[in-house]
């Protein structure tokens, strides 16, 4: 955690602070309709078969802090948009994130997420030559609500109740295997917020 820059209007200062998942260990589930790149995990867990749910993918996991300590859990619930295209690698969905800390508290990130790159560099090539994707590609995922291009803290709970401020979220993968659908990589949920009164 950093705080940066002066206190604002109502004595708040403002903090970055990034949290981490490293995948697949920290992975604890994931699932969707069974059609999407990414595997669905563990065996046995349900998918999203019903006709509500056709367009829905979620994940949780755990969440590092810069030194790779353990510290939380996050869960990641998406809505693939109409305008996704497989087939030209057009990549978007609407996400919430909540992230737990226990004994901190919860914040809760609105996202608009625009995974064409990851799409077109990693998933498409990787399924055209049948062959596992490796290499280094660093995308920046986050695409609004936010004026600003990052995602929007809708709330939060504990030592972040009453925060208010935004987030992006930032791929660094290494490999992609399209016969397991399991990615190798490290996440970062990147915040610049502020709690009033702190």
């Amino acid at each position: 955690m950093q705080i940066v820059g002066e206190k604002d209007g109502r004595g708040a200062r403002w903090v970055e602070e990034s949290f981490f998942a490293e995948v697949p260990k920290d992975g604890v589930f994931e699932t969707h309709r069974g059609d999407l790149p990414l595997a669905v995990f563990p065996e046995g867990i349900a998918k999203f078969t019903e006709p509500n749910l056709q367009k829905a993918f979620a994940l949780g996991g755990k969440l590092r802090d810069k030194n790779g300590t353990v510290v939380g859990f996050s869960t990641e619930i998406e809505e693939v948009l109409p305008e996704t295209d497989f087939e030209s690698g057009k990549l978007l969905t609407h996400t919430v994130w909540t992230l737990f800390f226990p004994g901190r508290g919860t914040i809760v990130l609105d996202q608009i997420e625009n995974s064409s790159e990851v799409a077109t560099k990693v998933f498409k090539p990787a399924f055209e030559s049948g062959q596992p994707w490796t290499g280094a590609l660093n995308a920046v995922t986050t695409a609004g609500p936010s004026k600003d291009g990052k995602g929007v803290i809708l709330g939060g709970t504990g030592d972040f109740a009453g925060i208010r401020g935004t987030g992006a979220e930032i791929a660094n993968l290494r490999r992609f295997d399209p016969a397991t659908g399991v990615l190798e990589g490290t996440f970062e949920l990147r915040f610049r917020y502020h709690v009033p009164g702190r």
